[in-house]
């Protein structure tokens, strides 16, 4: 592993462990056990870090959409996987979901960035969900607003739930992840057939 990328994993590392608001290009430097000056020589600031991070952040997403949507097929236990692959990389950099404010305030070009993300992973559960209407497993003719109104909370929870957990539950990762995209899951229950409902309450219910 190169110096920039030793920089980038252990930045992550420390921004997860410590705190965003409170860990410096010296402070990695110091971990890292080389100069600041051949830090800064790969990125000046911090800020340029967590733009690299943020990125990665996104392309892993896309991927694991991309794949879902390509490979896995449409069912409900692949739902339930692509949910659980999500909240598990949303954990692992969890720092950025942690500090939203801070990073966007330091970093005003990554809120853009986000924002252009956030639109494009819901069109892409609106294509899901059409998928899931095509196959019979969620009813035709539901009101938009509910379609709205779901996939707005999964984004709340799937974006938030780091927070929270941190304060309420205190769930480890694997526990979060499970606990958290079970509630997820949840959210579909107004959207299914009959059929699928009763079959979903009967194998997928329990957290």
């Amino acid at each position: 592993m190169n110096t920039k990328d030793k920089i980038i994993q252990k930045a992550l590392m420390l921004f997860n462990d410590r705190g965003y608001t409170v860990v410096t290009t010296r402070h990695i430097a110091q971990e890292l056990e080389i100069s600041p000056g051949n830090l800064h020589y790969h990125f000046k600031h911090s800020e340029e870090i967590v733009s690299v991070l943020l990125t990665d952040l996104i392309c892993k997403t896309e991927f694991l959409m991309n794949s879902f949507k390509r490979d896995s097929g449409i069912s409900i236990p692949n739902l339930q996987h692509y949910l659980r692959s999500v909240l598990e990389l949303f954990f692992d950099y969890r720092f950025i979901f942690i500090n939203f404010n801070d990073v966007f305030r330091d970093v005003p070009e990554l809120k853009s960035k986000f924002l252009e993300v956030y639109s494009k992973r819901k069109k892409q559960f609106e294509e899901i969900i059409r998928e899931f209407q095509h196959m019979k497993i969620f009813r035709e003719n539901l009101p938009l607003e509910l379609l709205e109104s779901v996939i707005a909370q999964i984004f709340i929870i799937a974006d938030n739930y780091i927070s929270y957990n941190r304060v309420i539950n205190e769930f480890e990762k694997s526990e979060a992840v499970r606990y958290y995209s079970q509630i997820i899951m949840n959210l579909f229950l107004p959207l299914f057939v009959e059929k699928e409902r009763t079959y979903y309450l009967q194998n997928y219910l329990s957290y």
